[in-house]
């Protein structure tokens, strides 16, 4: 439902400790104090798909945080987006932890699409556009899932 609550949010303080785990997220609680300062990772239900959304860094440091939240999610059905129109800096570990989430989501036949924001240029860079279905942000990724051109 577009305009929804989030389905889950992880939050991380300034301090790097967690603020928030919001009804509905199957990671633990131990799992939430863990998530590393510089990411927030929310979930929300869009007609079509299931949008991810990151802010902040998806890098060395917070990538374990990131699969940590993301894990409970990929056990449904239907399209995944992760909205990367709200990171900051995404390094080589951040995209390995995408084509992670892409291939995980492939062997149940599903689709991941990616709504790259600034991210765009390190994703075309690297070659992995085609991996993915790619638009700069969330309504064309969306789109695209949806067929609509």
């Amino acid at each position: 439902m577009v305009g929804s609550a989030p389905r889950s949010s992880i939050a991380s303080s300034d301090r790097g400790r967690a603020m928030s785990a919001t009804i509905g997220l199957a990671v633990p609680p131990a799992a939430a104090d863990l998530m590393p300062e510089g990411i927030r990772v929310t979930a929300h239900d869009r007609p079509g798909a299931l949008v991810i959304r990151v802010a902040g860094n998806l890098d060395v440091y917070t990538v374990p945080g990131f699969r940590r939240a993301v894990e409970p999610h990929l056990a449904g059905a239907g399209p995944v987006v992760v909205d990367l129109t709200a990171v900051r800096l995404l390094d080589s570990t951040g995209l390995g932890a995408l084509v992670t989430v892409r291939n995980r989501l492939l062997d149940d036949g599903r689709r991941l699409g990616l709504a790259c924001g600034r991210s765009a240029r390190i994703i075309q860079v690297t070659g992995l556009w085609p991996t993915f279905v790619c638009a700069t942000d969330l309504a064309a990724v969306l789109a695209l899932l949806r067929g609509v051109t």
